[in-house]
């Protein structure tokens, strides 16, 4: 659980009105041989199960 929440913003940079990150977890990821242990924020992305950002497509 994070000290204090952090607002949402989405891709347009507008504020996501409904959600903040309050909480985090720290899960394994594997995608196809690839295997990481990833930091993870926990809110309410819709039909969605996770979002990958853009820092960490970059990266890999």
């Amino acid at each position: 659980e994070l000290t204090s929440p952090v607002c949402l913003y989405n891709i347009d940079s507008t504020e996501k009105c409904d959600g903040t990150i309050a909480e985090v977890a720290v899960l394994g990821m594997t995608i196809g041989d690839y295997q990481e242990q990833v930091v993870f924020v926990v809110t309410d992305v819709g039909d969605e199960d996770v979002i990958i950002g853009l820092d960490w497509l970059r990266k890999h």
